[in-house]
């Protein structure tokens, strides 16, 4: 009967490698996530500081709150609706004002609410998918793979709600730059 001699140190050196590895996996998924999610929030708090106090429909730090977890899926769904409804009452205000300054060309042909929709999409996806993975984690993979399906289509539509969003607030500032003109 032979045995073989395993030495320790490589042993040792084999696992704080592998662990190194996964930390670091780890961290860069970590970072993948977070980095993409505070750009996102400073985009909707961005939106909200354009818009006059008045047609506000909640402060900008509030878009905060959605990194609070279980909360924030809630949350998430109060933030589109309150930034669609600020931005068709800053749309109207604007509106309001660009007929008096005989500028409404610019407003003619915009969506009051562009926001709403697609963002609401991303919502309801998201928070869907969410809710079938962690309830199927110990069920069929089909139904898992159901549910990334749904968290997939979700992140599409958050890309497309994030670009408007932008392009929404771009228009804002736009419309605040004619009228004072």
């Amino acid at each position: 009967m032979t045995f073989m001699i395993i030495d320790n140190t490589y042993l040792e050196e084999r696992i704080n490698y592998i662990t190194f590895n996964k930390k670091m996996l780890q961290i860069t998924l970590l970072l993948a996530f977070v980095i993409p999610g505070i750009l996102f929030f400073l985009a909707q708090q961005r939106i909200l500081q354009v818009i006059n106090p008045e047609n506000r429909e909640m402060s900008p730090g509030s878009v905060w709150l959605q990194l609070i977890p279980g909360f924030g899926l809630v949350w998430q769904f109060i933030v589109v609706t309150r930034i669609a409804r600020s931005v068709s009452k800053e749309m109207t205000s604007k509106m309001g004002e660009a007929i008096l300054d005989n500028s409404q060309v610019q407003i003619i042909g915009t969506d009051e609410s562009p926001t709403y929709t697609i963002g609401i999409a991303y919502c309801i996806l998201t928070t869907a998918g969410v809710i079938i993975n962690y309830s199927t984690r110990h069920s069929s993979a089909y139904l898992a793979l159901f549910g990334s399906l749904f968290v997939l289509t979700g992140m599409v539509c958050w890309i497309i709600y994030w670009v408007r969003l932008v392009n929404t607030k771009n228009k804002l500032v736009g419309l605040s730059v004619g009228i004072a003109r």
